[in-house]
């Protein structure tokens, strides 16, 4: 588990196996005018920031080999950092207590086949130093 230093709550990483006797097979994280305004703000903080921190993004977590179906959104992907020069590097989904109560209420739907989450995103930038904590 690691420490929100603003929230001040714990939490643990989204991973294949977050969700008991549900794979997820799929993931898409949605990238809306929020996400960008957010990427914006951070890149022109500091244009050689080494990670980019994205709060309360939708997340789409696919499970039993289902795709989620695909609507007209715009997905996270590596064409969504260009403005900063660079390219994801790495994801991490932050997933707090409130988000695994709701994860659970979804997944009591025997035919659940997708997750729905609202969650706080780290993308770490390709070729970027990372600050020596």
């Amino acid at each position: 588990l690691h420490k929100d230093e603003l929230r001040g709550e714990p939490y643990f990483y989204l991973q294949k196996g977050s969700f008991p006797n549900h794979s997820i097979t799929d993931l898409k994280i949605i990238y809306t005018q929020e996400e960008k305004d957010q990427v914006r703000e951070q890149v022109v903080a500091d244009n050689r920031c080494p990670e980019i921190l994205l709060k309360n993004v939708q997340v789409v977590c696919g499970l039993r080999g289902k795709s989620p179906s695909d609507d007209d959104s715009e997905y996270l992907s590596d064409e969504s950092f260009r403005l900063s020069g660079s390219k994801i590097g790495a994801i991490r989904m932050r997933m707090y207590a409130q988000q695994k109560v709701e994860a659970q209420k979804q997944l009591e739907d025997p035919n659940c086949d997708k997750v729905v989450l609202r969650l706080d995103i780290e993308c770490r930038l390709a070729n970027r130093e990372m600050e020596k904590q």
